[in-house]
């Protein structure tokens, strides 16, 4: 079974996809124009150190001569290779949450324990959570959690760290959405320099771009950087996605568009959602909103939407979902629109 969202390749139409949580806001138009004008660059090979795109994740987060940078083909290419290099004892997930984290475990032969930390508004729960991390292991934690939205504070970071010390454990804290939280840096640990975290990033959500495949991971240890990279092909990081990052981490007007986008369109649809009497909802830190269904499932919701082309997030592979449990990405207005049209045309389905 299909555990993701985007698929949209099976449907003859084309689809309105709210199952994947991108920016709408589309390519940057500075991007665009340098993927044409940098064309020829394809008939070369990639600088395989990624010396200029390595600087430009350096310059767009501050980072000291401490930090090593590490690239990936997407984010879940370094989930996998981070589990490859650490070797715990056991994997931690609180969920529900991302299903590669379970997906990297079983596949790198780790045993791991997917705990049901997060409560019924979508906050973690903190004191159960540090009980329930063991000597030795690998944690994962996405801030803000998939599927849940909520953003941990970095105070809440701390106590999680100071956790991670005391067991000799190593936090794997993925940031892939954070860009789209309101004062991020207020959510984060990065400045912190920690040598027993891997901070995860993607650049293929918030700008857009998901089919260019680019994340990366920042790490002060030395030592593991190291053996992530030993694990690494040449030139896993093709050209078009070299110069994607070096273009986009300069941008700052696409970011305030899309943050002034975001505010208004989150807000219209909990408005929206309001005026559905079936539906219950979490108020998201993010891009995307975690809804619930208090007579049909999800999969019925998606069979009659599919009459109006849309996709939406079933509950696949979020261990702590229910199957009326659901989620959908913020769009644009016109999408929105048609979403919550679709969804309150819905009557009387058990």
């Amino acid at each position: 079974m299909y555990e993701h969202g985007g698929n949209i390749h099976g449907f003859e139409t084309p689809m309105v996809d709210f199952s994947a949580n991108i920016n709408p806001l589309g390519i940057p138009e500075k991007l665009r124009i340098a993927w044409i004008e940098q064309m020829k660059e394809v008939t070369s090979y990639p600088d395989p150190a990624y010396r200029k795109l390595k600087k430009a994740i350096a310059d767009h987060h501050l980072l000291s001569e401490k930090a090593d940078i590490l690239l990936g083909n997407g984010a879940v290419d370094l989930i996998h290779s981070v589990i490859k290099s650490v070797r715990p004892q056991e994997v931690l997930i609180p969920s529900p949450a991302f299903s590669e984290y379970r997906n990297a475990s079983i596949r790198n032969e780790i045993p791991y324990r997917e705990a049901l930390l997060y409560d019924s508004l979508g906050h973690l729960q903190m004191e159960k959570f540090l009980k329930a991390v063991r000597d030795r292991s690998l944690v994962f934690l996405c801030n803000p959690n998939n599927p849940t939205g909520k953003a941990l504070k970095a105070s809440e970071l701390d106590r999680i760290l100071k956790k991670m010390e005391e067991t000799g454990s190593f936090l794997v804290l993925d940031e892939t959405f954070l860009p789209f939280v309101e004062e991020e840096k207020r959510h984060s640990l990065l400045g912190e320099e920690p040598e027993n975290v891997l901070f995860l990033r993607a650049l293929t959500k918030i700008y857009g771009i998901p089919g260019v495949r680019l994340g990366y991971g920042i790490l002060y240890n030395e030592i593991l950087a190291k053996k992530m990279i030993s694990l690494q092909e040449p030139w896993h990081i093709n050209t078009f996605a070299d110069i994607a990052g070096q273009v986009v981490l300069k941008e700052t007007g696409y970011l305030l568009e899309t943050a002034s986008w975001l505010k208004n369109e989150k807000a219209f649809l909990y408005r929206e959602l309001s005026k559905v009497p079936w539906l219950t909802w979490i108020e998201s830190d993010c891009n995307f909103i975690l809804v619930k269904s208090s007579c049909a499932s999800a999969e019925e919701i998606q069979k009659n939407l599919l009459a109006d082309q849309i996709l939406i997030r079933l509950p696949y592979g979020f261990n702590g979902l229910t199957s009326h449990h659901f989620r959908i990405a913020v769009k644009d207005r016109s999408s929105n629109l048609k979403l919550m049209n679709a969804l309150q045309k819905i009557k009387d389905i058990t």
